[in-house]
């Protein structure tokens, strides 16, 4: 099968959704750990760059498979209506439009899903078949779901906040691919518990060819001569 990437209308909306969050970081709306600080002290004009990344810079915590087993498998029984109608929150709201747009974007293309939001495969299906509203009410309900994208990640945030915001455009886009291709590496062997075993099975089969020496593809950007010799090049301008 053919992979079908991300269409221009679906970088649109992860290029808001990611100026939406670099907002309420850089008004002090959003509290994010240690990266978080190189994100509001960016300008307007850096802020614009960053946002373009192909990929949100923030999860729904995605990779926490408890959480999202009790919302998979909860039934909608509450009035969405009323769930909403709570305090203001606006990392709540942000939360709301971005499983919004996930949950369609899976129901077309969820390996393209896959790599836009860098959660599992399997987690991109079962938001697919699960109900939007059912997906809502359990977003509307449960605390803390925006995190900072792989927040622990030192080098992938300073590949983001320096050559990733750069007013050059070659460096700019190869710093953000080479961050996607972390994400993605990263978390490529992340699966939900509680998933049937063959889905798990065919998860471990991608981890081990994602894993593969001989491939040389569990060789991270940062590690890898021609990624330093750019950071040497950045640093000198």
């Amino acid at each position: 099968m053919l992979f079908s990437g991300p269409e221009p209308a679906d970088l649109a909306n992860v290029r808001a959704l990611n100026g939406a969050f670099i907002d309420l970081v850089r008004q002090r709306r959003a509290q994010c750990s240690e990266p978080g600080g190189g994100i509001a002290a960016l300008d307007e004009h850096r802020s614009a760059h960053l946002a373009g990344c192909p990929f949100l810079l923030f999860s729904l915590s995605e990779h926490n498979g408890l959480l999202w087993e009790r919302a998979f498998r909860e039934d909608a029984q509450q009035d969405l209506v009323a769930a909403l109608a709570k305090p203001n929150d606006e990392l709540v709201r942000l939360a709301l439009v971005t499983l919004g747009f996930l949950w369609q974007f899976a129901r077309r293309r969820p390996y393209a899903a896959r790599v836009v939001s860098g959660a599992p495969l399997v987690w991109c299906e079962r938001l697919a078949a699960s109900t939007l509203v059912a997906a809502s009410q359990f977003a509307a309900t449960e605390p803390g779901l925006v995190d900072l994208r792989l927040a622990g990640d030192e080098a992938f945030w300073r590949k983001l906040l320096v050559a990733g915001t750069s007013d050059e455009r070659e460096v700019r886009e190869a710093a953000q691919l080479s961050a996607l291709h972390t994400l993605l590496t990263m978390t490529g062997e992340d699966v939900p518990v509680g998933l049937p075993v063959a889905a798990r099975s065919m998860s471990g089969q991608r981890s081990a060819v994602l894993k593969s020496d001989s491939r040389g593809y569990n060789t991270r950007p940062d590690e890898s001569t021609v990624h330093q010799i750019a950071d040497q090049d950045l640093r000198q301008r």
